[in-house]
């Protein structure tokens, strides 16, 4: 973030906050933005811009008012405008799941205030619309803050894993790990696709080897992983693959049945290999050089036809000539060799090569 983009951020956190009685926010406020800076910047950087954090706190609310006042109401109003100009500012840099992230530590900024007040949510509602972020992903983000899983509107956008085998919550998904001593709720943001996780727990876990402190939130990009002592890992594929499940309407199941094949005049090929897959699942492959990664993907993709077994594909046999004809367009395969068409996504890609 360019310094004009955090000296504005400095400036929304100072004019959001309602302390115009008490003058002061909280150590956990504080906490908050500090948790913030340390993500994006230096020690020295972060010391600085909680300065200029301090010198707005101070100039936005270095003179008590009384509530419910006629001065009240246009310092209100003051800053709702103040809250626009910073944003339309911020509007013009950052990209929007950048925005989504701000919004979070704003609504953990309040959350973590002595009270929520109503001139708050107001505020930060004005920031929400401002940020052009939906209606119902910003209700979804703020329960999903201050709230537990119950309140959060649209369940279907959330995945808790405990140590519980159902969950009480109906609508929401739901992954059992035996020995994690808490919870982690992770929320799905659609339009920028995008998964924040929460952990509420005194058991040390860790998101990409750093510590999660219980009670923030984090955002969980492709390719991260939460690791604990007591814990099977937890990566990215098996939480974006829960919700894929979800809006999947018509899923396809991949089965190999005792498959085996050879090289002609050898032994060295597939033994006696058994697979069952479903679709929102991610499947890697491992094993030295020439040990027969790229036959097996030959013979799942029907390049190469088995000596025994059957490969199907929702009940179809992918070598049957009959049912061949029902899978064309199902399998996209892209070999090692460079093949890949740079101007399009993985998706594209796959999408291309099975047409």
């Amino acid at each position: 973030m360019s310094e004009a983009i955090l000296t504005a951020l400095m400036k929304l956190f100072a004019l959001i906050v309602d302390i115009d009685e008490i003058q002061q926010i909280s150590e956990k406020e504080r906490a908050i933005i500090l948790s913030f800076l340390s993500r994006q910047l230096s020690s020295e950087l972060v010391e600085k811009y909680m300065k200029v954090f301090d010198e707005n706190l101070y100039l936005y609310h270095k003179d008590s008012i009384t509530r419910d006042t006629l001065r009240e109401r246009k310092r209100t109003s003051l800053t709702a405008v103040r809250i626009l100009g910073i944003c339309e500012q911020i509007n013009e840099e950052l990209e929007q799941r950048q925005k989504i992230y701000v919004i979070i530590q704003l609504i953990e900024y309040i959350a973590y205030g002595i009270e929520i007040r109503e001139k708050e949510l107001d505020f930060l509602q004005t920031v929400a619309v401002a940020f052009n972020i939906p209606e119902e992903e910003y209700r979804n983000i703020l329960n999903f803050v201050i709230h537990s899983p119950a309140a959060i509107p649209h369940k279907e956008n959330i995945l808790l894993i405990n140590n519980e085998k159902e969950t009480t919550v109906p609508g929401i998904h739901h992954l059992h790990k035996s020995h994690l001593e808490g919870e982690i709720i992770f929320l799905f943001v659609p339009s920028v696709n995008i998964y924040m996780l929460r952990f509420h727990g005194r058991e040390d876990l860790y998101l990409n080897g750093q510590l999660i402190r219980s009670g923030l939130t984090y955002s969980f990009d492709h390719g991260a992983s939460v690791r604990g002592a007591n814990i099977d890992p937890i990566y990215y594929s098996e939480v974006a693959g829960t919700f894929s499940l979800s809006f999947i309407t018509s899923r396809l199941t991949l089965v190999a049945r005792n498959v085996e094949f050879r090289f002609p005049n050898s032994d060295n090929g597939i033994q006696d290999f058994n697979l069952s897959e479903e679709s929102g699942k991610m499947v890697g492959i491992m094993g030295g050089s020439g040990v027969g990664k790229s036959t097996l993907l030959n013979v799942l993709n029907g390049n190469l036809k088995p000596l025994r077994g059957e490969i199907l594909i929702n009940g179809h046999n992918l070598h049957d000539e009959t049912d061949k004809e029902k899978l064309n367009g199902v399998i996209g395969f892209i070999p090692q060799d460079d093949l890949l068409i740079e101007d399009l996504t993985v998706y594209q890609n796959l999408y291309y090569n099975a047409k």
